[in-house]
């Protein structure tokens, strides 16, 4: 068994409201839809983005097609779209 989390929601200091799958070696799970206004979901990083770190290292559709084979927390990547 394998656990697979997702963070959805950061508040300027903790990151929360997450989506937690506890899941059979070999399985797939479908990440969460991420939607904040004013913002556009660009990816999954498994390391806590900064200012450093920022650059998408799997998009949804990779995630959804990941064989899990280890536990994996992943942090979404959302950029402003400016007007």
């Amino acid at each position: 068994k394998h656990c697979v989390k997702f963070y959805k929601t950061f508040d300027g200091t903790d990151w929360g409201d997450t989506t937690d799958f506890v899941v059979d070696d070999g399985s797939t799970v479908i990440a969460p839809t991420i939607t904040k206004t004013g913002y556009t979901h660009k990816g999954w990083v498994t390391i806590k983005p900064s200012l450093t770190v920022y650059g998408v290292e799997y998009d949804t559709t990779q995630i959804n097609a990941l064989t899990i084979d280890q536990d994996y927390t992943f942090y979404p990547i959302v950029y402003f779209l400016y007007s």
